[in-house]
């Protein structure tokens, strides 16, 4: 989890700190609410498999499939709401929700794979 932290803090820099050099306003708004939403998905993900990998095969596969539609429609619901309260720009918004996604989705394969190994390890 500590990892994750750290990511966040380096993306976050990585991100903003050329923005905030070049453009202001809107230009730092648009990462800010990108990682929102990118956050609230894979939090709501990780914390969804953690508990599902306590359960049975059955049980797993379909917490597994139903938190992709689920995660699915609250991408779709959180960007409506991003894009009708911000006004925000497009071509940045999805650059940046994109990166964000990509790079917290690369961090929750390696920690539920690290949690996999240590599971297989225990039994």
């Amino acid at each position: 989890m500590l990892q994750f932290i750290y990511v966040i803090i380096l993306s976050f820099l990585v991100i903003w700190v050329p923005l905030a050099i070049w453009k202001s306003g809107q230009y730092l708004i648009t990462p800010f609410v990108s990682s929102l939403i990118s956050l609230a998905v894979i939090f709501s993900a990780y914390s969804l498999n953690r508990w599902a990998f306590r359960k049975s095969h059955k049980v797993f596969f379909r917490l597994l499939i139903g938190g992709m539609v689920t995660r699915i429609v609250l991408v779709v619901i959180l960007i409506l709401i991003a894009w009708r309260l911000f006004h925000l720009n497009p071509t940045l918004f999805l650059i940046s929700l994109i990166g964000y996604y990509l790079i917290f989705q690369i961090l929750e394969v390696k920690i539920l794979r690290k949690q996999m190994v240590t599971k297989s390890e225990n039994t």
